[in-house]
C-alpha cells in the first residue's frame, strides 16, 4: 500500500513498529491488519470497570492479603510468575518488591557482602516490566495513532478464571499449571481442541482468542463440577479414613465458590469485556527484546 508519511504505518517495516525507539512486533499478514477502532479498546476498558462495580459478593474474600489494590496485586504476580520462570526458581511476590525497592538506589551498599544477595538484577525486573508492554495502531473519526497499553491494565478481574481466560490472550506464557489445567477443561466442553502440529498452549491460545465463547454455558459447568465435588467431600468427610482426601476436595471446591452468587448481567458484561479483547489480542504488537 501506499504510505501516507503523517500515518502511523509510515513507522512500520516488515510489521515491525517502532515506538520511542524500541520496536514492537506485530503477527499479521499486511499492514491492514493492524488497524483497531477506538470503540473497541474504549468498550473493553469500560466493560472492565463495570465488572468491577457489580456486586459479587466474592470480592470481599479474594482481596489480597497485603494492602495493595487487586490491579496493583496482579501486576506484581504477572512479575513474579515472569522472573520465577526467568530464573528457574520460585521468586515470591515479597522479594519482587524488595527488588524495586533495591533497584531505586543508585550504586551499591557496602554492606551487601555481609548479607545474602538475591541474585535478581534491576535488569531483570525491567525485562519482567517489558515483557508486559502491548502497541495497537488504533483508528478515532479520521486519526490513527499508536498507543501503548500494558497486559495487566486489560487482564484483571476478580474471577480467577476469567483472568486466566484473558491472560491467555496476551501473554499465556504466564499461566501457571492449574490454570492451563482449568481452561483446557472448560474449552473442551464441545469437543477436543484442534493441535494440527501446535503446541498444547498454541492450541489453547488460538482457540480462546478466535472462538465465540460463551460464559454462560462455562459457568453453568463450573457449578455443576463444584456441586459434583461438595457432594464427595459430604461423602467423605464422615470417613475418618478418608479425611485427608476430603480435606484436599474442599480446598478444590473452594476455588469454584468465585461462580456461585454470579448473576445473568454479571456474566453479560464480562462476555461482551471478553470479545472486545478478543479483537484487540489479535492485533497486538510485541516488544522485541534487546540485549
Amino acid at each position: 500500500m501506499n504510505k501516507n508519511p503523517d500515518s502511523p504505518f509510515s513507522k512500520v517495516t516488515s510489521l515491525i513498529a517502532t515506538k520511542d525507539g524500541e520496536k514492537f512486533y506485530f503477527d499479521a499478514n499486511n499492514e491492514d491488519d493492524l488497524l483497531i477502532s477506538s470503540d473497541v479498546l474504549s468498550r473493553a476498558i469500560s466493560f472492565g470497570d463495570l465488572e468491577n462495580k457489580t456486586d459479587i459478593k466474592v470480592k470481599r474474600s479474594i482481596r489480597p492479603i497485603i494492602g495493595i489494590s487487586s490491579d496493583s496485586f496482579w501486576t506484581l504476580e504477572l512479575l513474579r510468575r515472569y522472573l520465577s520462570k526467568s530464573e528457574n526458581r520460585f521468586i515470591s511476590i515479597s522479594k519482587v518488591v524488595e527488588l524495586h525497592t533495591v533497584s531505586l538506589w543508585s550504586g551499591d551498599s557496602d554492606l551487601n557482602e555481609y548479607g545474602e544477595k538475591s541474585g535478581i538484577k534491576s535488569e531483570k525486573l525491567m525485562e519482567a516490566y517489558n515483557s508486559l508492554r502491548r502497541l495497537v495502531y488504533v483508528k478515532a473519526d479520521n486519526d490513527e495513532k499508536i498507543m501503548e497499553f500494558r497486559v495487566p491494565e486489560l487482564t484483571n478481574s476478580y474471577l480467577p478464571i476469567w483472568r486466566s481466560a484473558m491472560l491467555c490472550l496476551f501473554q499465556p506464557s504466564l499461566l501457571v499449571d492449574y490454570e492451563i489445567s482449568e481452561l483446557i477443561e472448560l474449552s473442551t466442553l464441545d469437543g477436543p481442541l484442534d493441535f494440527s502440529g501446535k503446541t498444547m498452549m498454541q492450541a489453547l491460545h488460538e482457540f480462546l482468542i478466535s472462538q465465540n465463547i460463551d460464559f454462560h454455558k462455562i459457568n453453568e459447568a463450573i457449578l455443576k463440577k463444584r456441586k459434583l465435588l461438595i457432594d464427595k467431600f459430604e461423602a467423605e468427610k464422615t470417613d475418618s479414613n478418608r479425611s485427608l482426601v476430603a480435606r484436599d476436595r474442599m480446598k478444590s471446591t473452594r476455588k469454584y465458590e468465585d461462580h456461585y452468587n454470579l448473576e445473568k448481567n454479571e456474566i453479560n458484561v464480562f462476555n461482551k469485556r471478553f470479545k472486545n479483547l478478543q479483537k484487540i489480542a489479535k492485533k497486538q504488537g510485541i516488544l522485541i527484546k534487546t540485549k
